[in-house]
Order: structure tokens, then C-alpha cells, then sequence
């Protein structure tokens, strides 16, 4: 059987993970307060690698498909390090640009039992630009696979998605939350140029309206509502996929 080939377009990201006991200071039931001025000590430190676009991408690979990241980063020791990890990773870089005026950054403040704050920088990687040679990879490529990019105007995006439906290739889509937040009017410009929709209860209730644990996956057809090929909705205990 032969497996797809898949153009990714989404972000890259460099995680610094500070974990200690600093962090779970905070009044009962409210969210950490840090003090001007103040210095906290980390027990544990780590640097990892993230975005929407990387995770996928070495998701895919490690499946067993052909996969290429189309994405920006910075010109910086971050961004180098993040095309290192990827080709390691045997993803094709060959679309991964420096072009972005820094690397996307995210600092995670780890409580002790895990429970997270994160603080992120997106710098403008996300305007990553249509070129011939993005297109000409597309062409040869089977799906498409566009995460968030969250500052990339629906405009765009929707323009990467039409080109690709135009010349026969499969798409899978997952917005970020403020998109899904805008409800059911603003989204319905993605659907026709969508195989597979991504997101998780929450946002499918931002779409419908309701509570999102009131959402029922074995007795609804949330694909056949949108009118959509796919869907893939993550719930509270469940991964369900519709068709």
C-alpha cells in the first residue's frame, strides 16, 4: 500500500519548561500571580520543540509518510536548532525559512503536579508567504495539512486551501481557538475546501452553541451538520472520528 505524501503548514516553536515549587504559589483558586520585581527558582529545566506545524509533522513521519514542513522561523540560534530537530526527525525542511524577525518562543511555568502557565512570543512567523515553490510542492503532494497559524488571515489560509482543492489534493484543517470562537458564519468560508476538520468539544460548542460536555459523539452526526466529509472532534473521554 502506498502511504501519502503531506505538505504541513504550521508553526515551530521552542518550549523552555521551568518547573518548581515557586509556581504553586497562589491564593486558593486563583491563577499565579507574579510579583514585579520578583525572582523564582526553577527545580527542573528543559528545552523542547513545538508548534502545531512541527508536532504534526513528526507525527506523520513517525507514521510512515512522506512528509515537508512549510513554515517560518527566525534567523537565530532557536530557529536553527528547530531545522536541526527536524531533519533528525527525517522531516524535509527544504520549505522551512528564516524569514520571520525571531523564532516563536514559549516559556511553561510547571507546578509541581503539572499544572501549566504558559507565556508565548509568535513574533510574525505566522505570515508565511504562497510562493511558486510552495505551489509547485503542493502539486506533487497528496494532502495538505494547515495548523493554526493563528495571525494568518482566514483570507490567506482560505487561498492556500482553494489552490490545493483545485489541483485534486486531500485537506485537513485545524484552525486555532479564536477562530472557532467566531462561530458558525465566520467558519462556513473553510468548509468547502475541507476533507477533515480538527477541533475539540469546546469549539465544536462555540460553533453550535451550548456547553460542550452536553455534546453527545454516538448519537450526533456533528460532520453531516457542517456538511463536511470529516470530522475529527476531540470530547472530554473520546477521540470520534464521523463520517
Amino acid at each position: 500500500m502506498k502511504l501519502a505524501k503531506i505538505l504541513v503548514a504550521g508553526s515551530s516553536v521552542v518550549d523552555l519548561v521551568f518547573r518548581g515549587k515557586d509556581f504553586d504559589k497562589r491564593k486558593k483558586g486563583s491563577r499565579i500571580s507574579l510579583a514585579f520585581g520578583g525572582k523564582y527558582i526553577s527545580d527542573d529545566f528543559y528545552q523542547l520543540f513545538g508548534g502545531g506545524g512541527s508536532n504534526a509533522a513528526i507525527s506523520l513521519v513517525k507514521q510512515g509518510f512522506e512528509v515537508a514542513l512549510w513554515s517560518y522561523v527566525g534567523n537565530d540560534v532557536f530557529g536553527h536548532s528547530i531545522i536541526k530537530h527536524l531533519q533528525e526527525e527525517k522531516v524535509n525542511t527544504h520549505l522551512i525559512k528564516c524569514r520571520a524577525s525571531a523564532t516563536p518562543v514559549s516559556s511553561i511555568l510547571l507546578t509541581s503536579s503539572g499544572e501549566r502557565t504558559i507565556i508565548t512570543y509568535r513574533s510574525n512567523a505566522d505570515f508565511i508567504k504562497f510562493t511558486s515553490q510552495v505551489k509547485d510542492q503542493i502539486k506533487k503532494l497528496d494532502w495538505l495539512v494547515l495548523f493554526s497559524l493563528a495571525k494568518l488571515s482566514k483570507t490567506k489560509k482560505i487561498e492556500f486551501l482553494r489552490f490545493a482543492k483545485k489541483n485534486g489534493k486531500k485537506v485537513f484543517l485545524s484552525l486555532h481557538g479564536t477562530e472557532y470562537a467566531k462561530g458558525f458564519t465566520y467558519l462556513r468560508d473553510y468548509f468547502p475546501y475541507c476533507d477533515i476538520l480538527h477541533l475539540n468539544a469546546h469549539e465544536l460548542a462555540d460553533i453550535f452553541g451550548g456547553d460542550a460536555p452536553d455534546f453527545d459523539f454516538y448519537k450526533t452526526n456533528f460532520a453531516q451538520k457542517l456538511k463536511l466529509p470529516l470530522l475529527l472532534a476531540v470530547s472530554y473521554t473520546h477521540l470520534r472520528a464521523h463520517e
